[in-house]
């Protein structure tokens, strides 16, 4: 009886055995033929007005493991903390990336804590890993990065390895590598599977009804499409449900479709910057009337926004502003629209007029002005007739001055054309005079063009005798020539320039051809 009793409890414990490890390989065989997948669904349209024709459009794509080795590069104590950070190129993660991602193969036992500081969320190409050491990690030892889920988008998709001493280094979709410890890859990653799908097909759901029409849609470069028009302004949600085969698992995903007022235009046109910009939105579909406000977003510089619709004003700054607009209809029913209003940089023009002549000694304020606003600069390029002080010009010779107004332009305005303004300089006008004669009389006066003009010319003796007013020296400066008339046939005879000169400069003894 103790014998048949055995024979049973081995018969059940064989049984059992049997269908444990049935069990065990039906799981595996299910694990290794089927590769997880992630759909990916979109609108062409959202929100979009009762009427419109919406385009759905899902992508499924397949999803890897990763399960890759580098060594640690360096040597971390007790205690000790690093940063470890990991690139995908050509991949992304398809579900979030945790501390348990990360580990020491070769002395499992030597990290006690590790947390993802940065990146590792679901669509993107990186993570960072900070860990503690309980028991420190030799460079040798090896950094294993294990995490399923991830999306190829290139057949050549690889990882890249790097260890920085703090976050600062490593942080940010391109890191500044400012505290580098050490760095691996990149490593090609060879267990991807292709980019896209063409196997299975797609269903689309409006809540829980199939939608008309885009049920068992086929893949075609792993997308399927669906054309859709919504009769009623609201809210719908939209499923993209990937049937699945024998080699991948089925996927799903989910968008919220608006349907509200028409709006027109759906794109704003580009203004610039100095330029009057004026346009109305145009809202349909709901119960007239209509009334519009900025929900959120910066309007331009120079530009408002009304509760009618309508953007007015000069814009003062380039740049491109993102702008959520609401719209409420007079039941109050309302949708708001994503719209983008991108100003251009502005052209500008130079005014500068100035004084067409000038005299020598004399200076003259330059006023160029711009139509944007900005500062002039001036570049003189006639330096030997006139030279450019603070906001002066200083005219000190004979000649054409040329003087050059520029605007060089900023993030607002483009650059001005330069314009040159050019001043015919000349010996013209009064210029005072002081003529002395060999006995001590003084002869005061002016030099008014070629004529000479004696504040006391009632009394000019016969000491005085001007000559001729000419160019002596060739320089283009005329000069006052006299003669200081004295006994005998000997007649002293002087020059004087111009009142920027010294008085009497150079005298000559010259025999009188002039009688007594």
């Amino acid at each position: 009886m103790a014998k048949a009793s055995a024979l049973h409890v081995l018969a059940l414990w064989s049984r059992t055995c049997i269908l444990v490890l049935v069990i065990g390989v039906a799981f595996v065989d299910f694990v290794s033929a089927q590769t997880a997948t992630i759909t990916q669904l979109r609108s062409s349209k959202n929100p979009a007005a009762a009427g419109d024709v919406i385009q759905l459009t899902a992508s499924v794509l397949p999803q890897q493991g990763l399960n890759i080795d580098f060594p640690f590069g360096i040597g971390v104590s007790t205690g000790g903390g690093v940063f470890v950070r990991y690139d995908l190129v050509g991949a992304t993660f398809g579900t979030q990336v945790v501390g348990s991602n990360f580990s020491n193969f070769t002395n499992p036992g030597s990290i006690s804590a590790v947390v993802v500081v940065n990146g590792g969320g679901t669509g993107e190409s990186y993570v960072i890993f900070q860990f503690t050491s309980a028991s420190g990690v030799s460079p040798t030892d090896t950094a294993r990065f294990a995490v399923s889920g991830l999306v190829s988008s290139s057949g050549t998709s690889s990882v890249r390895y790097s260890v920085h001493d703090n976050l600062l280094s490593a942080i940010g979709a391109t890191p500044s590598n400012s505290a580098l410890l050490t760095s691996a890859g990149p490593t090609a990653i060879s267990t991807f599977a292709p980019t896209a799908l063409t196997v299975g097909t797609v269903d689309f759901f409006s809540g829980a009804a199939p939608i008309t029409g885009c049920s068992g849609l086929s893949l075609a470069g792993g997308n399927a499409s669906c054309g859709i028009t919504f009769g009623s302004i609201g809210s719908y949600a939209i499923t993209a449900l990937y049937s699945g085969t024998a080699s991948f698992l089925s996927s799903s995903a989910s968008l919220t479709q608006t349907i509200g007022f028409g709006l027109l235009p759906a794109l704003l046109p580009n203004g610039t910057v100095g330029t009057r910009y004026d346009l109305s939105l145009t809202a349909s579909g709901g119960t007239a009337p209509y009334s519009f406000q900025v929900a959120s977003g910066t309007l331009p510089d120079g530009v408002t926004f009304g509760a009618d619709g309508k953007f007015s004003g000069t814009p003062l700054s380039a740049g491109l502003y993102a702008l959520s607009i609401r719209v409420t209809d007079s039941v109050a029913v309302s949708t708001t629209y994503d719209l983008s209003l991108r100003t251009l940089k502005g052209a500008q023009t130079i005014t500068f007029s100035t004084v067409v002549t000038g005299r020598v000694g004399s200076s003259i304020a330059l006023t160029a002005t711009t139509t944007s606003g900005l500062p002039v600069s001036y570049e003189v390029n006639t330096p030997s007739v006139c030279v450019f002080t603070g906001t002066r010009l200083n005219l000190v010779s004979t000649g054409q001055c040329n003087v050059v107004a520029s605007q060089s332009g900023d993030a607002n305005y483009f650059a001005a054309a330069s314009v040159t303004a050019s001043i015919n300089v000349s010996l013209g006008g009064a210029q005072s005079l002081v003529i002395r004669s060999s006995t001590g009389s003084t002869l005061e006066g002016s030099l008014q063009g070629a004529n000479l003009v004696f504040s006391n010319a009632a009394d000019l003796g016969t000491a005085f005798l001007p000559l001729a007013v000419v160019d002596l020296d060739g320089n283009g400066a005329r000069d006052l020539v006299y003669r200081n008339v004295t006994s005998g046939d000997v007649t002293e005879v002087r020059f004087w320039r111009d009142s920027n000169n010294n008085l009497d400069t150079g005298l000559r003894n010259v025999r009188t051809l002039y009688g007594a």
